[in-house]
Parts: structure tokens; sequence; C-alpha cells
């Protein structure tokens, strides 16, 4: 039997190790049911990881300011669709509203991280999260945060040179005012 490159490449291994790890994290600070956390912290790990650390750190900041943002528009969905009746009507008008405007806030075609991050988020609080349940928003954000600290990690744990986190935290906002710049 041969095993191919792919099978042993790097990033293979990075996503590995970092979707373990995210779920090794729920499985200790466990609460009640914390499988769609864990989902969540590996999605956002498994996009994270990237060749450098940098651009781990790029990636996380992006990611999880568009989970702030989608789960302020979910939220105020949530909202209204609590002082609305029906809920069909509702979520045919009120979705694709909460979606435009969630991708003009994200930032639209300059910042495609953001807008999916917000996209996806503000989708899943809309059709899955229960009703009045501001617990959701915490937890969501703060699985996003653990899968990008654990994407930048395992890309600072598999560094070819020796990397420093303040370093690559410095790097990557110098990285973001220079595109800034260019634009």
């Amino acid at each position: 039997m041969k095993i191919s490159k792919r099978f042993i490449e790097q990033k293979t291994i990075k996503m590995t190790v970092v979707v373990f790890m995210c779920i090794v994290f729920y499985t200790v600070f466990k609460n009640q049911d914390s499988t769609s956390l864990m989902m969540i912290s590996s999605g956002t790990a498994v996009f994270g990881v990237n060749a450098s650390s940098v651009d781990s750190w790029i990636f996380a900041r992006y990611r999880l300011l568009g989970t702030a943002i989608g789960c302020s528009a979910g939220t105020a969905y949530l909202l209204l669709q609590n002082h609305l009746n029906n809920t069909s009507l509702t979520r045919l008008i009120l979705i694709p509203l909460a979606t435009y405007f969630t991708v003009a806030i994200s930032g639209g075609d300059k910042s495609p991280i953001t807008v999916r991050g917000a996209l996806m988020t503000m989708i899943t609080m809309t059709l899955l999260a229960p009703a009045n349940d501001t617990n959701y928003v915490l937890q969501r954000i703060l699985a996003t945060f653990v899968g990008g600290l654990m994407a930048v990690l395992v890309n600072l744990l598999f560094a070819p040179k020796k990397a420093h986190i303040i370093k690559g935290l410095e790097e990557s906002i110098e990285v973001e005012k220079e595109e800034k710049k260019k634009t």
C-alpha cells in the first residue's frame, strides 16, 4: 500500500491537531451539550490554519469580528420575531433583509472573511438558535474565539522557525495596515 504525499502534508496534520484541540477544550470545559460549540470552534480553527501564524492572526480577528456582527444581526432578528405572529412570513422577509444589512455592515467585497463569518453566524442564529437565548450569543462568540486561538497556536507549534505569539499579532496588524493603504 502506497501512502500519498497528501496524507502526510503539514496542513493535513495541522487540521487534524487543531480539531483535536477544540474537542479536548470543550470536553474539559464542558457545559450541558457542547457538541455545537465543538463544531463552531473546530470549523473556525480548520479555516484558520494557514501557512503562517500572521495569516492565522488576521483570519482570527476578522472571523471574530464577523461573528460579533452576525450575533448582533441574529439577536435583532430574534427580538423582532418574538413580537411578530407569522413565523414563516417573518423569515421570508426579515432573514433576507438581515442578510443584506449584515453584508453591508461587514464590509462587503472588501472583507470576505468577515462577511462569511457574519452571515454564517446570523443564519445559524435566525434558523437554529432558541428564542430569547442570550447565552447562545456569548457561547457562539467564545467558540469562535477558541477556534481562532487554536488555529494560531497550531500554526505557532508547527512554525518552520521559532515564532513569537505577540510578534505574530503585531505583524498581522502591520500587514493589515499596508493592505488598507493600497485600497
